[in-house]
């Protein structure tokens, strides 16, 4: 028996436009978008549970949730905080968005996809894999690899004929040697780094994550280029998409910087520095911008709004 129930965002909150930020390719089987309903397994007490989410009216920031049996109290509220977390629900875009209605070159761009809010991973670990999965390979690529790793070690679950997979949690990847996840696709270097990183957060995600939330960006960026495996881009990648750092922009994240240089009809490439200092002027937004230009890119695509 399904259990349904409400959910509000701060608004203004577009479903369809934060969904796309978090999914990113079509081809992405760990968050599903059909153009109406978001869905996702999420672990709950250690299960998984299929919740799908809708919104009715995009003018009215009021969420339908769904889930595929029926659920306790504790865990509704475990899906409700994940997904605050997953969509952003939470965050009051107020203050960005007077900086972009008088900001010549945000203003249009902003008003367009009015209501995205900045999706976060659930995990340190999911946005560790999904840093190194797209290392120095296209979005498509590193989409496709975390979907095998999904299909291969994430917990599956079946319902109304179609398979639905979780992401793998650290323990279930700790177990794997190279060869498991170069039949996957990754390389034997990619290989080891998700290894180390599984065996380093098997036991201590949930404390790691809680520390951070504590202590500064250096800090973290210093913690986790410490890993083998993870430079500076995914280390920012990680405070952005992984920790909710918004005035974080990954300098070195390439399809960002082609965003970025395209937005602005620039002639030369953006490298790290010249990223830095463009988005100066935005702070303490850059991350906001970062998920604005991605949305941009794919709206361009699939004529979202």
């Amino acid at each position: 028996m399904e259990k349904t129930f409400s959910l509000r965002s701060s608004p203004p909150f577009r479903l369809d436009l934060t969904a796309w930020a978090l999914k990113r390719r079509e081809s992405n089987i760990i968050d599903n978008w059909d153009g109406q309903c978001y869905q996702r397994v999420m672990i709950i007490l250690g299960k998984p549970i299929l919740v799908s989410v809708y919104q009715k009216n995009i003018k009215l920031p009021t969420l339908i949730v769904t889930t595929h049996r029926k659920v306790s109290a504790l865990e509704v509220k475990d899906i409700k905080q994940n997904l605050k977390i997953l969509l952003g629900l939470s965050y009051n875009a107020k203050n960005f968005y007077q900086l972009a209605a008088n900001d010549k070159y945000l203003k249009g761009l902003v008003k367009k996809l009015m209501g995205l809010k900045p999706p976060q991973f659930l995990t340190l670990f999911e946005s560790l894999c999904n840093a190194v999965a797209c290392q120095q390979l296209s979005l498509n690529v590193g989409i496709e690899l975390l979907n095998r790793l999904a299909r291969g070690y994430g917990k599956r679950l079946k319902y109304n004929k179609k398979n639905y997979y979780a992401f793998p949690s650290p323990l279930s990847i700790s177990k794997c040697n190279p060869k498991d996840l170069q039949k996957l696709g990754f390389s034997l270097k990619k290989s080891n780094v998700l290894i180390q990183i599984a065996n380093n957060l098997k036991t201590q995600e949930a404390v790691l994550q809680k520390k951070f939330i504590k202590i500064s960006d250096k800090n973290i960026l210093t913690y986790l280029q410490s890993i083998k495996g993870i430079g500076r881009w995914s280390a920012e990648y990680v405070l952005l998409r992984g920790l909710g750092r918004l005035h974080i922009f990954p300098g070195d994240d390439v399809g960002a910087q082609k965003n970025l240089q395209k937005f602005l009809h620039l002639r030369k490439k953006m490298d790290y520095g010249k990223v830095e200092k463009v988005i100066k002027p935005w702070f303490p937004y850059a991350g906001l911008i970062y998920f604005h230009l991605l949305l941009n890119n794919i709206n361009q695509q699939k004529c979202l709004v």
